[in-house]
């Protein structure tokens, strides 16, 4: 009887290498049943015709090659490479070297009100434009400098009351800094409490491209959940919850290069508003540039058409 144990198979140990102790046995079960099925056809012929001439060792080391491959395929396909989750300091840095961005609040004071919309753009040195109903504001270093009416109809004056507070809170706590920062941004929201330390919620991501993370007061009555691209470490959108009104702020973030000065200036504004009279859809974005170059305002549109239907010169 041979008590000699066998030689473990090079397979069995490029698979023990390549994951630690910490990967779900179910990951491991389905790992190794593929690698078995693999062994069965290599042995069947089914992918290689063995000459008579190849060694043992030879064949082995294609053997463990293939099974290389094959770990790091069924790891794509599993999810299990990849970047590592960004960590929440992570995304705060990375907020706060995003040259410029926008964000488009949506306030609702209880559960079934309508909600007010706020759009807020940011370049770095503390210079902010918002809209809030028809009324523009801008906004440099921590002060409201000048507010200019728009055209149309706006919000009952109660909802338009409280949004003013909420966007001159924004002003105050995002307008004194040099560099954007995130928990700043947070701060500024109606809290009422100490949040908590800010922890990763898996559940609560849309995709594997994405990360989420959740900070809350000691009774949870206010909390709020930040999204972000796992990638960029970019922060995507901001919803802050009171559970016992239904009241909530919901932040969708985007970011793009640094807009023309004269975006961020209330006097060029004010130029641009009476030289072109536009309407209420042109006022709202006057003087704003796309990253993409595609139309903002109605007058973009028209100047489109007239460069498009404009002929060559030879």
């Amino acid at each position: 009887m041979n008590t000699n144990p066998e030689p473990e198979d090079p397979v069995e140990i490029m698979v023990k290498k390549a994951f630690d102790e910490e990967t779900p046995a179910d990951v491991r079960q389905a790992m190794q049943a593929h690698l078995r099925q693999f062994r069965t056809r290599i042995q069947a012929r089914e992918y290689i015709q063995r000459p008579r001439w190849y060694s043992q060792r030879f064949l082995a080391r294609i053997t463990v090659g293939f099974g290389v491959a094959a770990i790091v395929m069924l790891c794509v396909s599993l999810g299990l490479i990849g970047s590592p989750a960004p960590t929440w300091a992570e995304v705060v840095e990375r907020f706060a070297g995003a040259p410029c961005f926008s964000a488009t609040i949506y306030v609702k004071e209880h559960a079934t009100a309508d909600p007010v919309q706020v759009e807020l753009w940011m370049a770095q040195g503390g210079k902010l434009r918002l809209r809030v109903g028809n009324q523009m504001i801008f906004g440099e270093k921590g002060k409201v400098i000048e507010t200019v009416p728009l055209t149309g109809s706006s919000e009952s004056s109660n909802v338009r009351k409280n949004a003013r507070l909420l966007v001159e809170q924004y002003v105050e706590a995002l307008g004194a800094l040099d560099s954007f920062s995130l928990e700043t941004f947070m701060k500024s929201l109606p809290i009422n409490g100490v949040l908590s330390s800010p922890l990763e919620n898996e559940n609560a991501r849309v995709s594997d491209d994405m990360v989420a993370f959740d900070i809350s007061t000691p009774d949870n009555e206010q909390w709020i959940r930040i999204w972000a691209l796992r990638e960029s470490r970019l922060p995507v959108r901001l919803l802050f919850w009171i559970p016992g009104s239904g009241e909530s702020i919901d932040v969708v973030l985007s970011y793009f290069e640094n807009q023309p000065s004269e975006f961020f200036d209330p006097n060029a504004f004010k130029a641009a508003l009476e030289y072109t009279m536009p309407d209420t859809a042109g006022a709202a974005y006057l003087l704003f540039k796309d990253p993409g170059g595609r139309p903002i305002t109605p007058a973009d549109v028209r100047e489109m058409k007239q460069s498009a239907a404009a002929p060559e010169k030879s």
